[in-house]
């Protein structure tokens, strides 16, 4: 099932959408922006990485060691546990 799940087209185009959407948040944030902004800008991307961390997790279930064999799988969870551990400290 989460085979199936992580190889459909519509969650690829998911995670597409999300990847541009954080983008633009990140391209949003300047200097001396206000403190809403601020707010947004980092609870956007808390929200960010709890989807891409599922994105990550529901792949390892779906694809199991075959998720290592692809090179943008792997470029793909050092940048999320690279989030990670910029959120923990």
């Amino acid at each position: 099932m989460f085979f199936n799940l992580v190889r459909h087209e519509t969650f690829d185009h998911l995670i597409t959408f999300f990847i541009v959407l954080n983008t633009i948040v990140m391209a949003i944030k300047h200097y001396q922006m206000s403190d809403e902004l601020e707010y947004f800008s980092e609870q956007a991307n808390y929200i960010f990485a709890f989807v891409f961390n599922m994105e990550m997790i529901l792949k390892l279930v779906g694809l199991r060691w075959i998720y290592f064999h692809y090179t943008w799988n792997n470029f793909d969870a050092f940048i999320v546990v690279a989030t990670d551990i910029g959120i923990i400290l």
